[in-house]
């Protein structure tokens, strides 16, 4: 074959330089657009927790995390987290199925967890997505005045309140106390509860369902509150049906609530509740107020 002559060579090699200068052109164009959109955003990247936990008796926490935004893509986002109002920083986790992980946890009182997500342009997201989480303080937590454990206290001089099972009582041996009202006042169950800052709490109650005709109409708890109510002072009466509404959680209402870590709610023991039927002391959980929904219908129900 013969070789190609000098003037095919030479427009060859101008054709192919030309080539490489359009598609080095085009490259720069493209790259300078995208460094100028990056220069220009500045709308914050929506950071989404999807997957943790609601409730329960936990010593660890696993979180699965996402962020959308308008130029950045998800995998070149950076997340910062903050576990109960500590400050932001890189997420922990030793598990790659999880975004952060947490252990060594107190089991008692509530929990919050915090994410926000930035992006390449430096935006970072100013409402973090949280999530909150508590124990449920169950009347099988008996206070064990030697160890000075439990969480669930009944007076050693009055043996009225009786213990029984049911398969709609709460935790694992689905027991629960019940007794018939006494009239006089003085051997109120109670539950301590950890209260992580001050602020307003969603209070529920759980007792064993189906309905149940011959339960009290008209359960009397309290509620410790801080500040006090200016009519009726820190303790709050909220009377309860328990003859309905068994096997889950029922919102007793929304009360402002001390950081302590105290016996802060009771079970009246018929003194303020009706004189017929009986009554119940199963679990109670806390759930920090919700502006919206059911603070206590929206969690799981069971460990």
């Amino acid at each position: 074959m013969a070789k190609p002559n000098y003037y095919f060579r030479v427009f060859t090699t101008l054709a192919g330089m030309a080539l490489i200068v359009v598609v080095g052109l085009l490259l720069a164009a493209y790259g300078t657009a995208t460094a100028q959109e990056t220069a220009d955003d500045t709308k914050p990247p929506e950071t989404t927790i999807d997957s943790g936990p609601l409730i329960g008796k936990l010593g660890s926490a696993s979180f699965s995390i996402s962020g959308l935004d308008n130029a950045t893509a998800e995998a070149d986002l950076t997340f910062q987290c903050s576990l109960d109002g500590a400050a932001f920083s890189s997420c922990p986790t030793t598990d790659p199925m999880y975004d952060a992980m947490y252990t060594g946890l107190s089991a008692e009182g509530l929990h919050k967890f915090e994410v926000k997500a930035t992006d390449g342009a430096g935006n970072t997201d100013q409402s973090p997505a949280s999530r909150s989480w508590t124990e449920v303080v169950d009347n099988a937590d008996m206070y064990n005045s030697a160890t000075q454990a439990g969480r669930f206290w009944i007076s050693t001089y009055d043996q009225k309140w009786y213990k029984s099972t049911s398969t709609q009582a709460y935790g694992a041996d689905k027991s629960y106390r019940y007794r018939t009202p006494t009239g006089y006042g003085g051997y109120y169950p109670q539950y301590k509860v950890k209260i992580p800052t001050a602020g307003d709490y969603d209070i529920c109650a759980q007792w064993p369902g189906p309905d149940n005709p011959g339960n009290n109409p008209s359960t009397a708890f309290w509620i410790w509150t801080t500040p006090p109510d200016a009519e009726n002072g820190n303790w709050q009466k909220i009377s309860k049906d328990q003859r309905k509404d068994g096997g889950h959680f029922v919102k007793l209402g929304t009360f402002p609530m001390a950081e302590e870590d105290d016996w802060d709610i009771w079970v009246d023991d018929g003194y303020y509740s009706s004189k017929k039927g009986y009554m119940i002391a199963d679990a109670v959980r806390i759930v920090p107020h919700q502006t919206s929904g059911d603070g206590c219908e929206t969690q799981p129900q069971q460990p």
